[in-house]
């Protein structure tokens, strides 16, 4: 895991090298999470460790609030943590901060977690689950036939439906007998 002040300045660099606008910081808190989101998907482990809480017009990460342009350093990144930002970047490019709100907004974490206006951020009630935040975007990513999910190249290379049914099937079977032991 990194900090996610080191997200955060991969995401302004890349954003200013592929002339992608982040408006402000609300838009910037917003591309964090769902690069955190999808993270959780493609790998199953948090990107960085800062909380993310919901508020009324989406989310905000106290870690990074009035720290617009990060810490400077973005070289803690490993392939993957990349991977995923530039996935991110690309895939929501086009999306205003209004678009990131709403979207964010409708999504099932967002909506488990909000309920009122926190007073101070610091308490840990108003912070967006992670294992709900992974099972949603899994979930999307396991389910989606349109398009309308990001995509990351893997160190594998790019994964058909078909190639992730069939290692699905062969762990599936690998693991039956434990999953049965483990079910009693």
């Amino acid at each position: 895991m990194v900090k996610v002040t080191t997200v955060t300045e991969r995401i302004n660099s890349y954003a200013c090298s592929a002339n992608i606008q982040v408006e402000d910081e609300t838009h910037l808190h917003l591309l964090l999470y769902y690069t955190q989101a999808w993270h959780l998907a493609w790998e199953g482990t948090p990107l960085f460790e800062e909380p993310i809480f919901a508020q009324e017009t989406g989310v905000i990460i106290p870690a990074v609030a009035g720290q617009w342009n990060g810490d400077g350093n973005s070289s803690g990144l490993n392939e993957s943590a990349d991977a995923t930002v530039v996935a991110v970047m690309e895939f929501y490019r086009d999306c205003s901060r209004q678009q990131l709100a709403g979207m964010c907004c409708e999504e099932t974490p967002w909506a488990e977690t909000w309920t009122t206006p926190l007073s101070d951020t610091s308490e840990a009630d108003g912070a967006i689950p992670l294992e709900g935040m992974r099972r949603f975007y899994t979930r999307a990513l396991l389910t989606n036939k349109n398009g309308n999910v990001p995509t990351r190249d893997t160190p594998y290379g790019t994964v058909s439906e078909e190639g992730l049914m069939t290692a699905v099937a062969r762990a599936e079977e690998q693991w039956r007998e434990t999953l049965a032991i483990l079910a009693e």
